[in-house]
């Protein structure tokens, strides 16, 4: 499963042609329901397509 995950390097390759202006990789607790808690890796990206 871990293929399936996005990481902020994949993030970076796929998004190349665009300018980014934040990209970042954390850790957070999730509490979205009784079958959704725990710890969730995030990947957080803003980016900007000058032309």
């Amino acid at each position: 499963m871990e293929a399936l995950l996005y990481t902020a390097a994949l993030l970076r390759e796929e998004f190349s042609g665009l300018e980014v202006l934040h990209l970042q990789e954390t850790e957070h607790d999730v509490h979205e329901g009784r079958l959704h808690l725990g710890r969730s890796a995030v990947v957080r990206l803003v980016a900007w397509n000058p032309r």
